[in-house]
């Protein structure tokens, strides 16, 4: 493997984001690859946005994935997976789950969902 892969991955608090990024990065480790990973988990554990960047491949020098660069987008709220389509490169997959969840904010009436 000549490029390093870049997979981000995205869902609220309590969803497992971080969780999924450390067995993919313990995988890339066992294949024998540096790897490299950081996350953003504001107010996760209240049903907040968590943001997961994972790198890996012969040599990685940061975890952060720049912008329109991402292999992979794993979504597992769909309206942060929609949040997160600009980091894609041209063509990328993504793997998000399509099932409609409500954060706390939709459930205590605060705010509603669009559509």
């Amino acid at each position: 493997m000549q490029k390093n892969t870049n997979i981000l991955v995205c869902g609220i608090g309590g969803q497992g984001v971080m969780t999924a990024t450390e067995i993919l990065a313990e995988a890339a480790l066992a294949l024998g690859f540096d790897a490299k990973k950081t996350e953003v988990a504001g107010m996760s554990q209240r049903g907040g946005v968590v943001v997961s960047h994972l790198r890996f491949g012969k040599r990685v020098l940061s975890p952060q994935i720049a912008q329109g660069e991402a292999d992979l987008l794993v979504g597992f709220e769909a309206a942060e997976t929609l949040r997160w389509a600009h980091m894609l490169r041209p063509g990328a997959p993504v793997l998000t789950n399509t099932s409609r969840l409500s954060p706390p904010v939709v459930e205590c009436g605060v705010f509603e969902l669009p559509g």
